[in-house]
């Protein structure tokens, strides 16, 4: 998630895989590095996440619980520009994997 926020330009376009702290809220979806940065919606310090293709597996029941949650997200991410206006450093879109990560899955990172 560092390497996304501080190069962007670096991802536009390609598919990745990050994990962060999630926020889901209406126009307010985002993944961060750090809770506080999430509770304070610190935007220049976050992705954008767009739900849009993920609403067909999951409802909205299924993403609120993850608020606030540490997760492991994949998809394609875009860097901020006219075609992805955002007050994030990037957004995520065409999501294929939005899960909780346990404590046991961080530590076998490790």
């Amino acid at each position: 998630l560092i390497a996304l926020v501080a190069t962007p330009e670096r991802y536009d376009g390609k598919r990745v895989r990050t994990e962060g702290i999630a926020v889901v809220g209406f126009e307010r979806n985002a993944i961060f590095l750090i809770r506080d940065d999430a509770i304070h919606g610190v935007g220049l310090n976050g992705v954008g996440l767009s739900f849009h293709k993920l609403r067909a597996r999951l409802d909205e029941n299924q993403l609120n619980a993850l608020h606030l949650k540490h997760v492991l997200v994949e998809g394609v991410f875009h860097k901020p520009d006219d075609r992805f206006p955002s007050n994030w450093s990037g957004v995520i879109d065409d999501i294929s994997l939005f899960n909780l990560v346990t404590i046991a899955e961080s530590d076998k990172k490790k």
